[in-house]
């Protein structure tokens, strides 16, 4: 009887322990379940218009890939 309440004991111990866990950015997931079949990426643009008393003057810079 002993045995198995140690038992149960141990058992229910290693089920409440936190499991240690970490965060995966989206690509490292991707890549990790099917490798070289989805990249992700991202595209910054902008576009900006001023009036310093001359008129309005856009300027719109390439875009940061």
């Amino acid at each position: 009887m002993k045995r198995l309440l140690a038992g149960a004991a141990v058992t229910l111990a290693a089920l409440a322990a936190p499991a240690s866990s970490f965060a995966l950015s989206a690509q490292e997931a991707i890549l990790r379940a099917k490798p070289a079949v989805a990249l992700i990426t991202a595209r910054v643009d902008a576009e900006v218009t001023i009036d310093c008393g001359q008129g309005p003057v856009t300027v719109k810079p390439r875009p940061f890939i």
